[in-house]
């Protein structure tokens, strides 16, 4: 039995029929994640069965992650410090809002779907442990651009759900006895109601968010960033800072601050909120280059941080919520394909650098090949290995993957998956690549041609209200 079966093998869908069905097809999705149904049902009849399934009213999402939930939670008791990360995408489904009901506006009112807020669990070795829980919600058709009332409860606010996040982890962590849980967020995290919620309490889960609101009035008076700034300088780091979005790599050198303060509550409403006391803590960037702005971050924490091993510590484990970005395999929020795929695949081909290694690559596909340094270079390198469909050889699938990415980037979407071939996103490609963090790298999935040609009718399926699906 594959792991993914078992985690799944205590599915309760109110028919042993359905469970075995649903146990079939999750070990057929989770063994080609990248392709599309049809494709990793493998033929029409199995296809068919499954959108079947997804059609079945006793087949809910609430159900069908249950088993998943559950196991994570036993998973947390092996470990004495579990990070808990939460985030928040955007399920796109304007292409089929006509066969889909009771979906709502995104960002824009042209573009339909729903939000997916979930918790992802891993340890501070950044090791996934899975999901504890996944909130949905479905914004109201017309709310866009609506005034509305800044004292209104929160209760009536979208930013409810990172209180009601950590409301769940909280909960969960005063079960565990072995086991401490940290709540990681984001700036939209930073909301006072929460640090109300955990003045760290002996049983309960400790918290790690980034500042928003670095204004935040003090009880002495101060502002938050003013205190931070006047504190002494706790320790300094030097880190490599890798190339991304036109920005060259360079060395950066940050200084650590780190000091206790009393928040001033904020006024509201509806109830009267208690001070609270938390640590701020401080990295900024020293000297940055000219024409850069420095790389700073401004925690908030209940934990206290006097040592720079506690507060190299609390920043390691807020530089984790990135994994909950680039896509684990239960829960993927965002593509990866912005990686330099010569930076990622270096190590498997033996080149000691990204021009090496395409050149070494040049060298597979032509012996002839001279040193392939410049962009001209690598694009003709991917126009003529895509020319001459050289595929069998692992080294050229790599170079397969830039030809996926230099398509795609004509025609540049926002997705949740990593592009599939064919039809979806305007890329020639009829195979799947993907990276197995476990394995060699970018490797290439082949799909049926069968499965290309085949579509099955899509049902009309119903989006589900706002709703939490989980531990809690």
């Amino acid at each position: 039995m594959s792991a993914l079966a078992a985690e799944f093998g205590a599915i309760a869908l109110g028919d042993r029929r359905l469970d075995r069905r649903a146990q079939r097809l999750l070990q057929q999705l989770g063994e080609k994640p990248t392709l599309s149904i049809p494709a990793a049902c493998g033929g029409w009849k199995e296809t068919r069965a499954a959108y079947r399934l997804f059609d079945h009213r006793e087949v809910t999402a609430e159900r069908v992650l249950a088993p998943q939930f559950a196991c994570t939670e036993e998973r947390l008791r092996a470990h004495p410090r579990v990070l808990c990360i939460q985030d928040t995408t955007e399920l796109d489904y304007t292409t089929k809002k006509a066969s889909i009901t009771g979906l709502g506006p995104l960002n824009y009112e042209s573009r339909w779907g729903m939000y997916l807020h979930p918790t992802l669990a891993l340890t501070p070795e950044r090791v996934p442990l899975g999901l504890l829980d996944a909130h949905t919600w479905v914004r109201e058709p017309g709310s866009l651009g609506e005034e509305k009332d800044r004292d209104r409860p929160l209760e009536e606010k979208e930013s409810l759900r990172w209180v009601d996040g950590f409301a769940r982890v909280n909960a969960l962590a005063e079960t565990l006895t072995d086991t401490r849980l940290t709540y990681i967020a984001d700036r939209e995290g930073d909301i006072y109601d929460t640090f109300v919620e955990a003045p760290c309490p002996e049983r309960g889960a400790d918290w790690l968010v980034r500042v928003q609101h670095s204004d935040r009035t003090l009880v002495d008076g101060r502002k938050l960033r003013e205190a931070v700034d006047a504190a002494p300088v706790l320790t300094e780091i030097t880190f490599e800072r890798p190339a991304s979005n036109g920005r060259r790599p360079r060395t950066v050198h940050q200084q650590i601050k780190a000091v206790r303060v009393t928040l001033k509550p904020p006024a509201r409403p509806d109830r009267t909120l208690a001070e609270v006391t938390v640590t701020v803590l401080l990295a900024t960037e020293v000297q940055p280059p000219a024409g850069e702005d420095p790389l700073d971050w401004l925690l908030l924490t209940n934990l206290p941080v006097e040592t720079p091993e506690q507060a190299t510590e609390k920043l390691s484990w807020y530089l984790c919520r990135w994994q909950i970005e680039i896509g684990q395999p239960c829960c993927l929020h965002k593509s990866v394909w912005g990686w330099d795929c010569a930076e990622v695949c270096c190590t498997t081909t033996g080149a000691s650098t990204p021009s090496d290694y395409w050149t070494e690559m040049g060298r597979a596909v032509n012996p002839g090949v001279g040193k392939v340094g410049n962009q001209k270079g690598k694009n003709e390198l991917i126009d003529r290995v895509r020319a001459h469909r050289k595929w069998s050889s692992p080294l050229c699938n790599r170079v397969r993957l830039a030809a996926h990415r230099r398509c795609c980037a004509r025609r540049p979407i926002a997705r949740s998956t990593p592009p599939v071939g064919p039809g979806g996103d305007g890329c020639a490609l009829s195979d799947c690549i993907v990276f197995d963090p476990g394995g060699p790298g970018w490797v290439v999935h082949p799909r049926p041609l069968a499965a290309q040609r085949q579509r099955p009718p899509q049902p009309r399926l119903t989006a589900g209200g706002a709703g939490s699906i989980g531990a809690g």
